[in-house]
């Protein structure tokens, strides 16, 4: 098996978990005992909260289809995402369905939800550029979604820690 066959595998079991996971920049696998150790995308074990995210990109899309609640064009949209999983400096990506919710601070009209966690900024400007990702986005989102939100988000720098 390849690793982005691995990793298409693991990002799919991951899809199913609370999006706050993937906005971290974690696919979980497991959580292993009471000690909360995390099995992360590429085969890392880490403490919880000891995990890594420093200088880690979140490229979080979301789709509002021409089609809204077409199921087929839905699985399109999340199949053809996946397929650009091992392209370089990606680190993980989760996609999937909004989460219905009736609190109203929630917008869950969207139909695609999409976040790709990339190694840093460079990785991110080199996929927005990389031929997979222009024939997607020209032959897959552009005739199928109607309108596009994207947020890019870094994490702050770390303080150091005062005595």
């Amino acid at each position: 098996m390849n690793e982005g066959t691995r990793f298409r595998r693991i990002a799919r079991i991951g899809r199913g978990l609370p999006a706050i996971l993937g906005i971290a920049g974690i696919t979980v696998l497991g959580i292993l005992g009471s000690g909360g150790i995390l099995k992360l995308a590429h085969g890392e074990t880490q403490l919880h909260g000891e995990i890594e995210t420093q200088g880690r990109i979140q490229h979080v899309v979301l789709c509002w289809l021409r089609e809204p609640g077409n199921e087929a064009v839905r699985r399109k949209l999340i199949e053809t995402t996946e397929e650009l999983a091992d392209l370089p400096g990606v680190v993980s990506v989760t996609a999937g369905v909004p989460l219905a919710s009736e609190r109203p601070v929630v917008d869950d009209s969207f139909d695609v939800g999409i976040v790709f966690t990339f190694r840093d900024a460079e990785a991110l400007a080199a996929y927005q550029v990389h031929p997979r990702h222009r024939e997607a986005v020209e032959t897959v989102l552009q005739p199928l979604v109607e309108k596009l939100l994207v947020y890019d988000i870094q994490p702050l720098p770390r303080l150091a820690p005062t005595e």
